[in-house]
């Protein structure tokens, strides 16, 4: 268990960190995207490794994954694919869901 411990108001006493987290999280504008992290662990798997070398989830904005891209010949690949990829990432998604793949030419 963590606590956090502290001077001023709000800390007292000591408060677990699961009490205060997740208002934390909403408090910087995190929680939104948190749901979606698990993509960095799977990502791999889902497009392969030599595509993967290529091309990185690099962020979120709402729906929305972003994707770094470094050759242009993966592009049009990948935009083939684009609602296997995502069915494929959503399956794995424990919360949320992603509705729009965005390729950032690096």
């Amino acid at each position: 268990m963590i606590y956090l411990i502290g001077e001023g108001e709000n800390l007292k006493e000591p408060k677990r960190i699961t009490d205060i987290l997740p208002a934390t999280l909403k408090n910087l504008g995190i929680n939104k995207s948190i749901k979606y992290v698990g993509i960095f662990d799977f990502w791999e798997e889902i497009v392969g490794k030599e595509v993967a070398r290529f091309c990185k989830p690099v962020g979120f904005k709402s729906d929305t994954l972003i994707l770094s891209i470094e050759n242009s010949n993966w592009l049009y690949s990948l935009k083939l694919k684009e609602k296997e990829i995502l069915n494929e990432i959503n399956k794995r998604l424990e919360k949320g869901k992603i509705k729009k793949l965005v390729f950032k030419p690096v």
